[in-house]
């Protein structure tokens, strides 16, 4: 047997490599057809928070409002305040294939959060508390697709997703099949959906220097048989990505939208952009900033105005302003 060349058969699809095939582990597949449709990780705990909240700033709520999306950035390309989020030995290379929204379940205003998020502008901070749309993801925010750079789509793992990779891939082309949803870059799809608190940790925790990473075996025969045994298997974990920061950043009460790409290693994105729907800006409240002046507070006011949402929604939103206004020498 050749050492070097290994194939595989499932179900009558033959996968020859000459590299040693790798493993990544993730959550159990309880379901065959868990296999090919996407999958929400949205646990009980984070469904009993009230609001979520979201720092940002004055232009970006207009973009929020204007395109109705949120911007999820790549792990690996993301601007991240603890550095140490990213030293996860052995699998780096699977931050690419990860994307990150923050929100806070702190249910008031803090400090820092005006300090050091929103931009440069301290006039235009702002600080938005959503209704928790955990408590029924698929009400909210768009499952069918996301938008990605360049104008193009990005499917959420579907059937639709597998027909458009049969129609337009090499298979296709060569039946002659016509191609279908031109607008989508299919070179990917988001796997995973998940939602998470952050786990704060030590700065001198053992997670940030542990190797997610090892070696196993895998026998398709009997223990004797070794030429049926692909051995020296590379076995990645990659699920901590992005999941623990050090505890000097605990007073965030982060948590977190992660979405999970099919190939994890795929890099081309930067950012997706969830599609939200109207109802998540229903009951919305904007916290201005402590500095805020009137020309900004009415900024605000027309952006909302300006919407393509309907009135009953707007007429929901809330403006209020900062608890500490006038009060902060920062």
């Amino acid at each position: 047997m050749n050492r070097n060349k290994y194939s595989i058969n499932l179900s009558g699809m033959r996968v020859t490599s000459k590299e040693t095939p790798y493993i990544i582990m993730g959550e159990p597949v309880k379901e065959a057809d868990e296999m090919c449709q996407l999958r929400m990780q949205v646990p009980e705990n984070i469904k009993s928070y009230d609001k979520l909240g979201y720092a940002t700033s004055i232009e970006t709520i207009s973009l929020i409002f204007t395109h109705k999306t949120i911007r999820s950035s790549n792990l690996s390309s993301a601007k991240l305040n603890d550095k140490m989020e990213k030293q996860r030995v052995g699998v780096s290379q699977f931050a690419s294939g990860r994307f990150i929204t923050c929100f806070t379940h702190n249910h008031h205003e803090s400090i820092p959060f005006w300090a050091y998020y929103g931009g440069s502008d301290k006039t235009k901070k702002v600080q938005l508390q959503f209704k928790n749309f955990a408590v029924s993801f698929n009400d909210y925010i768009y499952t069918d697709y996301a938008l990605v750079a360049g104008g193009k789509k990005a499917f959420f793992c579907s059937d639709e997703y597998n027909r458009t990779i049969n129609n337009n891939g090499i298979i296709g082309q060569q039946l002659g099949l016509p191609p279908i949803n031109v607008d989508f870059d299919i070179r990917n799809c988001i796997r995973v959906i998940s939602m998470f608190d952050v786990e704060y940790v030590p700065a001198e925790s053992s997670i940030f220097k542990e190797d997610f990473s090892s070696t196993t075996s895998i026998s398709f025969g009997k223990d004797d048989e070794r030429e049926n045994e692909i051995s020296d298997l590379k076995m990645y974990k990659p699920g901590v990505l992005g999941r623990q920061k050090s505890n000097p950043w605990d007073y965030e009460l982060e948590t977190r939208i992660m979405s999970i790409l099919k190939d994890q290693e795929f890099s081309a994105w930067e950012y997706i952009d969830l599609r939200l729907k109207d109802e998540v800006f229903r009951d919305l409240i904007i916290v201005l900033s402590p500095w805020i002046g009137e020309a900004h507070e009415e900024e605000v006011k027309r952006i909302i105005n300006d919407s393509a949402l309907s009135i009953d929604i707007k007429e929901s939103i809330k403006i209020v302003n900062s608890v500490v206004e006038g009060t902060l020498n920062l």
